[in-house]
């Protein structure tokens, strides 16, 4: 090995050993990286006293993020790249949700040969590592000196805002990546091979892949201004030369065509995942944000202080928890009090002045970004600006940082006698900061912060131990700086070391008695939790056991199902739900969950068993004394679910053994028979109602049933003067199945299958659509919404067909990619699958291309003639075709370039190992 790699595998083994003691008992067996004692405050694990919650911010990764990866393990270990999820949201995208990282393949390596608890540990550890290594190699890239560049690398791996999100895949996906850009770029630059550009495009476009947008949209725009200061410097010294065309071409080209080379590989190796998420986000329920709106997403002013005392407003993990604005880990950007110190003494200090100029400017452009000032409406120059929060560009803020910090103890270790001015200017300017926000609180919003002096005092501790080291440096330059090196980790270290939970893996979503009863059923149906006082398993959890729901929590949904989901329930109980976009649930039951295959019904109290009147006459002015006659009464139910016959007895003769039978039909006397029953004298009272309960009639709104009653003349039954005998009919929506480890088990009564025809269909504009659904004359049992009209002659079939369906319809196959649909209809109608619609789903009916149409807003129906035929349903998206074409297209383009350059490299190696067996002192 050449020895200029021996600083790199030594940077590489003290990264990676930081990152195993940081996350310490998490790689070992039986724990993983998860906040896995919320299970104590939800149902059905709630009886657990597991004590006080580690971090009470952190709850995503429990309720979201490991659910999205126990979901990919599953499928790629059983052989298959989950395009799609069919569990959550009834049925999305898992192609185009960027956080799921379908195709990042670390997670895919991961997936073949860990479970999922395993993996997310390992792989924090690994980009942890990884992103320390490539800030080492960046900055030694610039010659900085290799305990400045261990610095950089160590602050820039624990700084807070890779800490706060470190349970967070997509974000330290991505993150770990960013400092790997600058590195290439630069080295391509210094040595003008476009192959280290092409490696750059390679981990760009991993980055991309990784699956926080908004972070590769601000990095991107900083490795711009990086080059664009490059070119600048590039004229700057052109300027005592010829400024011939062709030399002032060529000083400009270089480094404008590596950015572009870079950007045009990762971009391309992305495009697996730009092109399908830039699909969804145009019909999303994402805010977007304008020019003019933008500024109010910026990280506030005030929050600089947390730079310098990062517990300045408090800590979730700390009694007293976290009294600033917004979110903790959204507002943290420390990267360490004594690295800060460092980075405001490079301008003094710093030895390489083009690298300090490069740091200066993007750290400038970081905060001029993130706090939102009149040049951050730029943005909008640039694809993608509607979707970048300002206050997530803060991580930039540690790595502009970090670069400053090594830049200046560069200079300390090559000048440590230049101390004065610089440590002056920078405590000076610290303290200033600190002042100023503290007149700033006092001033303006007293009511609402505590003054964090414990933590003021932490960091005046550090500051004070700094700078007496720096002053030390003078005289003992190495050992001093590395002492100093060691505080700036050890602080991030001490400071990060609790935020992030780990927990027993014991209690890793164990299987439990709800879950047993719902697995009883085979059936395909979907579950609802009613979240209300009680989160009942939380969204997605239900997911881990296979179970499907129509709510769920993703960053992008259907803007159509997210408004048809809000009209059933848009009165959350549940505080830290109600105002999340990106989640849909329900605190109350609505009967048009039915119609999305909601057969089970989970609450963590009871629910009202709510009977529903739908027919009646409950006068007794008359009487109408029974005969072997049939007496037959007719009458329209109002709601689907009717289960119960009431028939009021005027008087009974209990001495001459009387009876009476009772029959209901639907639609006339000896039509579709729904409910038969004989009651003999010993079971009837005189003056009261006798129920006869039967089988719940789902799709009984609007239909005319019958019931028939004959027995003997000493029965008499109540009747009105125009001799309508007394009766009542009701109906039923939840019926109860008991509880289990204190959640209640409903099962909806009136739920529709999971694909079902209908013959008669409703047009209405998108916007009407949710209008048309809740209209009350609107039966969902037997009539569909749909955005636009049928071709004629398929309009012209479903006008003779019948307002009731007699069709059988069979789900054959249920898979991820796949439905396969048996039916069998006398007449044509609208097969209506409760699936999701989305572009990339096609349909045949027995092998010919079938138009899939958006049916009751966010559903998918197709078009069914007469007869007996077989309906495929496959997810194809023709933005994977491309999106493959393009990333197999730029990996080609970036290996042809670093191949085309490995030669040159293994020469250069000889070379060196030649030169120092000739010269073994030479290092």
């Amino acid at each position: 090995m050449a020895l200029r790699n021996r600083p790199y595998l030594a940077a590489a083994l003290l990264f990676g050993l930081i990152a195993a003691l940081f996350l310490n008992k998490a790689l070992l067996p039986g724990y993983t990286l998860l906040p896995l004692d919320l299970i104590q405050t939800i149902a059905p694990w709630d009886g657990l006293e597991l004590g006080p919650l580690s971090n009470p911010l952190i709850s995503d990764p429990f309720y979201s993020f490991y659910t999205r990866r126990h979901f990919l393990t599953q499928a790629v270990q059983g052989g298959q790249i989950p395009l799609w999820n069919p569990n959550i949201m009834t049925g999305t995208p898992t192609i185009a949700n960027p956080n799921f990282q379908l195709f990042y393949p670390p997670n895919l390596l991961a997936a073949l040969v860990l479970p999922a608890k395993d993996a997310l540990p390992w792989l924090a550890w690994f980009h942890l590592m990884l992103t320390g290594l490539l800030t080492f190699a960046f900055l030694r890239r610039h010659r900085l000196h290799w305990l400045a560049a261990a610095l950089g690398g160590g602050a820039w791996m624990l700084n807070g805002y890779t800490i706060v999100w470190l349970e967070n895949p997509h974000r330290l996906s991505t993150v770990a990546w960013l400092p790997g850009l600058f590195w290439a770029y630069e080295a391509a630059t210094q040595e003008r091979r476009p192959g280290w550009a092409a490696l750059g495009g390679l981990m760009l476009g991993a980055a991309i892949l990784g699956g926080q947008m908004q972070f590769i949209f601000a990095g991107g725009l900083m490795l711009g201004i990086y080059g664009l200061v490059k070119v600048i410097a590039a004229l700057w010294e052109v300027r005592h030369h010829s400024w011939q065309p062709a030399s002032v071409a060529r000083v400009v080209w270089r480094p404008i065509f590596y950015l572009a080379l870079l950007g045009v590989i990762g971009v391309g190796i992305g495009a697996l995942a730009l092109l399908p998420a830039n699909q969804f986000a145009a019909f999303s329920q994402r805010m977007r944000m304008t020019a003019d709106t933008i500024q109010a997403s910026r990280w506030p002013m005030r929050q600089i202080i947390t730079l310098i005392a990062p517990d300045f407003y408090g800590n979730p993990i700390n009694e007293g928890g976290y009294r600033g604005l917004h979110n903790y880990a959204e507002m943290t950007a420390y990267f360490g009090v004594v690295t800060l110190l460092l980075a405001f003494t490079a301008p003094f200090v710093a030895r390489q002045r083009r690298f300090l100029a490069h740091s200066l400017a993007v750290a400038a452009a970081t905060l001029a970004l993130a706090l939102g000032t009149p040049l951050a409406r730029l943005i909008f120059l640039l694809p993608g600006a509607p979707f970048v929060v300002l206050s997530r560009t803060i991580f930039l803020v540690p790595l502009a940082g970090v670069w400053l910090a090594a830049a200046a103890l560069d200079g300390w270790l090559r000048r440590p006698e230049q101390v004065t001015r610089a440590l002056l200017g920078a405590v000076t300017f610290i303290a200033l900061i600190v002042a100023g926000t503290i007149l700033y609180l006092e001033y303006n919003v007293a009511e609402r912060w505590q003054p964090g002096s414990s933590d003021l005092v932490r960091s005046a501790a550090l500051l004070a131990t700094a700078v007496v080291l720096l002053l030390l440096a003078r005289k003992w330059p190495r050992p001093a700086l590395a002492m100093l090196v060691a505080v700036a980790l050890l602080d991030l270290v001490e400071w990060g070391r609790n935020f992030n939970p780990i927990e027993s893996t014991e209690y890793l979503y164990p299987y439990n008695a709800v879950v047993e009863e719902l697995h009883q059923d085979q059936s395909l149906y979907r579950v609802l939790p009613l979240q209300s006082e009680k989160v009942v398993f939380g969204p997605n959890i239900l997911s881990i056991y296979g179970l499907q729901t129509m709510g769920g929590y993703t960053p992008l949904i259907k803007e159509k199902y997210y408004r048809l989901f809000k009209s059933m329930d848009d009165d959350v109980i549940v505080e830290w739900m109600r105002p999340n976009r990106n989640m849909l649930v329900m605190s109350h039951f609505d009967p048009l969950v039915s119609l999305f295959n909601v057969k089970y019904v989970l609450a963590a109290n009871e629910v009202p068993h709510t009977i529903v009147p739908q027919a009646g006459n409950d006068d007794c002015s008359q009487t109408l004394p029974l005969s072997d006659t049939l007496h037959t009464e007719a009458f329209t139910a109002t709601s689907p679910g009717l289960n119960r016959l009431d028939v009021h007895v005027a008087s009974v003769d209990e001495t001459t053994g009387a009876g009476m039978e009772i029959w209901l039909w639907r639609d006339e006397v000896g039509g579709e028979p729904v409910a038969e029953k004989v009651l003999t004298g010993e079971e009837l009272v005189a003056g009261g109602y006798h129920p006869i309960f039967f089988a719940p009639v789902a799709d009984a709104a609007g239909q005319q049933f019958v019931w028939g009653v004959k027995g003997t003349e000493r029965i008499t039954l109540c009747a009105s003067e125009d001799g309508t005998a007394g009766y009542a009919a009701y109906g039923t929506w939840l019926l109860p199945h008991g509880q289990a480890q204190g959640v209640w088990i409903y099962e909806n009564a009136n739920v529709l299958p999971r694909s079902f025809l209908v013959h008669h269909v409703t047009i209405a504009e998108d916007d009407e659509v949710v209008d048309a659904i809740h209209d009350a004359s609107f039966n969902w049992y037997h009539s569909a919404v749909l955005n636009r009209e049928l071709p004629a002659e398929q309009q012209a079939q479903l006008a003779a067909a019948p307002r009731r369906s007699d069709s059988r319809v069979t789900v054959v196959d249920y898979g991820l990619h796949e439905v396969t649909v048996d039916v069998e209809t006398s007449a044509a109608g609208l097969l209506v699958l409760s699936d999701a619609y989305y572009p990339g789903w096609q349909a045949t009916v027995d092998g010919e291309t079938a138009t899939i149409h958006p049916t009751n807003g966010t559903l998918r129906g197709i078009f069914v003639p007469a007869g007996a035929h077989r309906v495929q349903f496959q997810f194809r998206p023709a933005v994977l075709r491309t999106g493959l074409i393009l990333a197999g297209t730029s990996v080609l383009v970036a290996l042809l370039f670093i191949g085309r350059e490995l030669p040159v490299t293994m020469n250069e190696n000889n070379r060196e190992k030649r030169a120092l067996t000739h010269n073994p002192n030479d290092s």
